[in-house]
């Protein structure tokens, strides 16, 4: 494990805000500004086994609101379990975690680069983006209007040719396919789609 992020949800917040102090009245409604300070208090533990945990981070006495916080651990530390433990939440909440995110690198080779992309243009704002079939999970279809600004993209899994629309008529696009398994990600190459292909 290389990092966790967790995130927690507001769940029926029962605060009273009372105007002039922490809120204020608009059109009869209460609208809250609240400045007091609050906390995010939780640990978090891991095991190989499932029985015994050892502490991978403890912020129970943080004095911090981090609703989606993430634990980073560059060098990656061993586990099978995870256990997290929550003490305090603002108004305090019942917990109510709406994402708990693993990220991780499995033992193995990464996956060969992404071979044979072809671009092709599907009418003035839409493109077709193939590739040779691999053994990859998965594909990253990253596009944009310069070459080192790939700022869309586009997840496949299980396919090889993937339809992508909204493109910006008589811009050129760029184009780049990575290949990722549980080791990590291959870049592909980028290609070019130019204007009016």
């Amino acid at each position: 494990m290389n990092a966790v992020q967790i995130n927690y949800m507001d769940d029926g917040i029962e605060e009273e805000f009372v105007p002039g102090e922490t809120a204020y009245s608009v059109a009869g409604d209460i609208r809250a500004i609240d400045c007091r300070p609050k906390k995010t208090c939780w640990k978090l533990e891991g095991s190989l086994d499932g029985n015994e945990f050892s502490v991978i981070e403890d912020k129970m006495n943080a004095e911090t609101d981090l609703p989606h916080d993430c634990v980073i651990r560059e060098d990656g530390i061993r586990i099978r379990y995870l256990k997290l433990t929550v003490g305090e939440l603002p108004y305090n909440e019942t917990p109510c975690i709406s994402g708990l995110r693993v990220f991780g690198k499995a033992d193995g080779e990464l996956p060969g680069q992404t071979k044979e992309v072809g671009v092709l243009p599907d009418g003035p704002l839409n493109m077709t983006v193939s590739w040779k079939e691999d053994d990859a999970v998965g594909h990253n279809i990253l596009w944009g209007y310069s070459p080192d600004k790939l700022y869309h993209s586009y997840l496949v899994f299980g396919k090889n040719c993937q339809n992508i629309g909204a493109l910006i008529e008589g811009e050129p696009v760029y184009v780049r396919v990575d290949a990722f398994n549980e080791s990590g990600i291959t870049e592909g190459v980028v290609v070019q789609l130019k204007a009016g292909e």
